[in-house]
C-alpha cells in the first residue's frame, strides 16, 4: 500500500465536493447522519476553536477521492455550510477577531445556521485545514484491513464491521439489491405525500446496516435450500462464516433472481411493515415462489394474512421467544415459510 499525506482547506474540499470529486458512498463506510445535532454542533465548535481534528482517509480514484474514514466529519461540514442544520442551543461562547472593530469579541452561536454567521466566522471555517491521507496504491484486502484497524476502537456494531469481511463484488451485489425501491427506507417526501405508508426497511435499519444483514441472511437461506451451503444459525459467527464462503462462491444467477424477485414484490406491494427477524424468510419464500413458477399473487395474500394475524399467531411467535439466531429457531421459521410457498 502507498499513500500521501497533505492538507486541504475546507473551502477547497467543498469546491471539490461540488465538482463531484468527493465520494461519500464507499462500500466500507457507515451511512451519513450517524451523528445527532449536538454531536455535529460540537464538531463545528471544534473547527472554530482550532482544536486538533483527526485526519481524513481517502482512496484516490483518478481525480476523485472516496472516503473510507471521516464521512461523518466531512458530511457534517458539507451539510452545515449548505444550511442543512442549525447549531444546537447549548453552544458555549467563542471568541473571534472582528476586523471592523479591530479587536477580539465574544459571541454565542446557539441555534444559528451557516448563513447567519458573521463573515469572519465563516472565513474561520473555510480556511481551516484538514489533514488527508490519500491512498494511491492498494488491494481490496489492504483497504478492508485498514478500515477494520481504524475502527477497532470505535462504536461500530457487528453488522457495520461485517463490511470489512466482505469483498467488493459481494458488497456491490448487496448495495444493488438494497437500491431497489422495495428495499429503500421511506423518505420524508413519501411520508408527506402518502401518510400511513410503510416500507420494509426503516431509516434506523439502514443506518445500523441491519438491511445488509437481511440480504446476507436471505442468501444463506437460499443457498441452503439449493444444497450449496450448510446453514447452521444466524449467530454472528455463522453469518461471518457465510460471508467468507460467499466471497469465493458468489452465485450471480441467485443474485440476479433475488433482484428480480424483489422487483416483483415492489411492483405488487405498496405498503408493508414486518419485523426484521422475519424479513429474510419472507424474501426467501418469495424467491422460491418465483423459482418454482408459483402464483406470486397468492403468496403475497398469504404474507398480508401473516402480518394481519401476527400477534395472535402463537405457532410462529412462540418460535421467537427464546432466541432468533439459534439453529433451532432458524430451522423452525424456515419450515413455517416453506409451507407458505
Amino acid at each position: 500500500m502507498e499513500y500521501n499525506s497533505r492538507t486541504h482547506t475546507i473551502q477547497n474540499i467543498m469546491t471539490s465536493n461540488k465538482k463531484g470529486l468527493i465520494k461519500f458512498d464507499h462500500y466500507l463506510q457507515r451511512e451519513e447522519n450517524q451523528w445527532n445535532r449536538k454531536t455535529k454542533s460540537l464538531f463545528i465548535d471544534t473547527i472554530l476553536r482550532g482544536y486538533i481534528i483527526n485526519p481524513i482517509i481517502v482512496i484516490k480514484e483518478g481525480r476523485a477521492s472516496a472516503i473510507i474514514d471521516g464521512i461523518q466529519r466531512l458530511s457534517t461540514i458539507r451539510d452545515f455550510i449548505n444550511d442543512q442544520f442549525a447549531l444546537s442551543k447549548d453552544m458555549d461562547d467563542i471568541t473571534y477577531y472582528d476586523e471592523d472593530e479591530n479587536k477580539e469579541l465574544t459571541i454565542n452561536l446557539s441555534g444559528l445556521k451557516y448563513r447567519n454567521l458573521k463573515p469572519e466566522i465563516k472565513q474561520t471555517i473555510l480556511s481551516t485545514e484538514l489533514r488527508f491521507y490519500e491512498i494511491t496504491e492498494f488491494t481490496d484486502q489492504e483497504i478492508r484491513d485498514t478500515f477494520s484497524r481504524l475502527n477497532a476502537g470505535k462504536p461500530l456494531n457487528q453488522k457495520q464491521l461485517r463490511k470489512t469481511l466482505t469483498t467488493m463484488p459481494f458488497q456491490e451485489a448487496i448495495t444493488d439489491i438494497l437500491s431497489l425501491d422495495f428495499m429503500t427506507p421511506i423518505t420524508d417526501d413519501e411520508k408527506k405525500k402518502e401518510k400511513g405508508r410503510k416500507k420494509l426497511i426503516t431509516p434506523s435499519m439502514h443506518r445500523s446496516a441491519t438491511d445488509r444483514d437481511i440480504i446476507v441472511q436471505t442468501l444463506m437461506l437460499i443457498e441452503s435450500s439449493n444444497k450449496n451451503y450448510d446453514l447452521q444459525s444466524f449467530s454472528t459467527g455463522s453469518i461471518n462464516n457465510f460471508i467468507s464462503w460467499y466471497n469465493d462462491n458468489m452465485n450471480d444467477d441467485v443474485i440476479t433472481q433475488l433482484k428480480e424477485t424483489i422487483g416483483i414484490l415492489g411492483n405488487k406491494i405498496h405498503s408493508i411493515s414486518m419485523k426484521n427477524t422475519t424479513t429474510p424468510f419472507m424474501l426467501y419464500a418469495a424467491y422460491k415462489t418465483v423459482d418454482n413458477d408459483a402464483d406470486m399473487d397468492a403468496f403475497i395474500k398469504k404474507v398480508y394474512d401473516f402480518i394481519a394475524s401476527y400477534k395472535s399467531n402463537t405457532a410462529y411467535t412462540d418460535i421467537l421467544q427464546s432466541s432468533t439466531t439459534t439453529q433451532e429457531s432458524v430451522q423452525e421459521r424456515l419450515a413455517y415459510w416453506n409451507k407458505m410457498i
